[in-house]
Order: structure tokens, then sequence, then C-alpha cells
């Protein structure tokens, strides 16, 4: 598995995002996946991951397996149905993958499943194709000084 670039100010994957979840994203072949213990800070409801931690975490994971495939895109939509909660405290790994492309736009699917492998959240994702002049500070291309390339 190769660990993905991250964007240091990410809130799902950033080092330098003192609220952010630091979560690592890894290509698997055509998949993406990452783990992720929900702690306090991320409640809803006493005991439970709040949904929209969940969603960020599908967003992410969707658009990194579409960045895995080379391209770089921006979050046109995305449907999350959620299916069981998440508890505090219980590791989840989320999984992506990039879908059909037409035109600028590139599907993607995800999912987030618990230690125990129960369904948590499922999720289906539209991303628009930056065109190369808003790719120049992406991650991965030359000059792209707040962007950390990992190996």
């Amino acid at each position: 598995m190769k660990e993905l670039p991250l964007y240091q100010k990410c809130f799902v994957c950033g080092d330098a995002n003192p609220a952010g979840l630091r979560v690592r994203f890894y290509a698997d072949g055509e998949e993406v996946r990452a783990g992720f213990v929900p702690d306090e800070r991320w409640e809803g409801y006493p005991g439970m991951v709040h949904g929209g931690v969940l969603a960020a975490l599908l967003d992410e994971v969707m658009y990194k397996a579409v960045f895995a495939q080379g391209e770089f895109t921006v979050t046109a939509k995305i449907e999350v149905r959620f299916r069981s909660p998440a508890r505090v405290g219980v590791p989840l790994e989320a999984r992506g993958r990039a879908g059909d492309r037409k035109g600028r736009l590139i599907k993607a699917q995800g999912e987030i499943r618990d230690g125990e492998n129960r369904l948590i959240a499922t999720a289906a994702g539209t991303f628009c194709v930056l065109p190369p002049a808003q790719q120049k500070d992406l991650p991965g291309t030359p000059g792209a000084s707040p962007f950390e390339t990992l190996t």
C-alpha cells in the first residue's frame, strides 16, 4: 500500500490543523483505505460519532480514490446514507473507489465499517476535475509548498 499526500491544514488529513482528524490514506490497487479511531471530540450524542465527521471522512476517502487515479478534483456532490451509529473509541475503516468519468465529472463510492465489519455509512460522490490553471498549488504538483508528499 502507498501512503497518499496530504494538505497540512486539511480538516481530515492535515497534521497542522489542531482541530483536524489527522487520518492517513493509503492506495491499495484501485481502492483507497483509511483507519480512524474517533474520540469524544467527535461526539454528536453521548458516545456516538457526529454524522458530519463521518460525512467528512467519506468525502475525503472518495476524493483520495479519485486523486490516486491521477485526477485533481473538488467535490461537486456527495450523498451519504447512515446505516448504524459509529461509537466513540471504536476503530473505523473507510474505503473509497473511483468510478466512471463523464467529461470533467468523476463518480466515486465510499463506505465506513467498524472493527466488527458492521456497515456504518455509505456514500456516493461526484468530483469535478479542476482546469490546469487551478491545479498548480495542489499536492503532487511542482512548487506545492503547503502540501507534503509522503513516501
